[in-house]
């Protein structure tokens, strides 16, 4: 298996919609990347938590030669909404990955074998359910193996995490600062004032017409939007047309969102056992 790497330095440049920079043209982008094991080489040997690792410097990365940093070099082309990139999919082979920021999708293409990989959000959503699923079947099958090979399996899964989305990270802080879950209204308070927010930035100005446009024109897409949707954007009447509720269950003391299957966290229990044996 292919050890992880973590880039500890990159432009930043793609984490936002291109139209939102205002920058056309042609960029140079540098990456370091190392070992995730040997991360520890530049805390003291302690592995560093994430505010550590953000901390590191290019500088830092780049003199500690124990950590074997690797850099590339590549070149970013960006027109409107489009954005160019080499990206290799495997060493040696030369590759390219065309984003649409507007759409938020991604295709990857090998010119010598002439073909490309489509990569959408609900991929990238699906990945992650899947790596969830593995690792709760390695986990339940652990207890029967032998030592030396669960010592392997727990160390595989303290690197196979599925990424944590927006609204899970935004729960997972609400709840350490407040003592309670987060639910639906506190969630929605949330969006509308970022909406609110990102309309205002739009606008330049809190004038009511070019505040009412900018609301018009918002679309809040992937990890920014933590309601249970794709985007939240407005269609002519004022209405979000994306716009849905989800179930929940209380299942072992816990809110669990169970419907719909997209969204869900776990299947809903049916029927409902009694009081006595919840």
């Amino acid at each position: 298996m292919t050890s992880l790497r973590v880039v500890v330095c990159a432009v930043a440049i793609l984490t936002a919609p291109v139209a939102a920079i205002g920058f056309e043209g042609t960029l140079k982008l540098r990456t370091v990347s190392v070992e995730r094991d040997k991360l520890g080489t530049l805390t003291g040997g302690k592995a560093p938590d994430a505010e550590q690792t953000l901390a590191i410097t290019t500088d830092t990365l780049l003199a500690a030669k124990d950590a074997d940093p690797q850099v590339r070099e590549s070149m970013v082309y960006i027109s409107g909404s489009k954005v160019r990139m080499d990206a290799p999919l495997q060493k040696g082979k030369e590759g390219y990955a065309i984003i649409d920021t507007e759409k938020n999708m991604t295709w990857f293409v090998v010119p010598s074998e002439q073909r490309y990989i489509e990569w959408s959000e609900a991929d990238a959503k699906a990945m992650g359910e899947k790596m969830v699923q593995i690792e709760k079947m390695m986990k339940e099958r652990m207890g029967s193996l032998p030592p030396d090979q669960r010592a392997q399996v727990e160390a595989m899964l303290k690197n196979m995490k599925a990424p944590e989305g927006g609204a899970a990270k935004l729960s997972r802080r609400f709840e350490a600062k407040f003592g309670v879950p987060m639910n639906g209204h506190a969630a929605e308070t949330y969006m509308s004032t970022m909406v609110l927010a990102d309309a205002l930035e739009r606008a330049k100005s809190a004038d009511r017409a070019k505040l009412r446009d900018a609301l018009a024109q918002t679309r809040i897409c992937g990890e920014r939007n933590v309601l249970p949707y794709d985007c939240i954007q407005f269609d002519p009447s004022g209405q979000s047309p994306q716009g849905r509720l989800v179930m929940l269950q209380i299942q072992k003391g816990k809110f669990v969102t169970v419907w719909p299957p997209e969204v869900a966290a776990a299947k809903p229990v049916y029927p409902v056992p009694s009081w006595s044996k919840r």
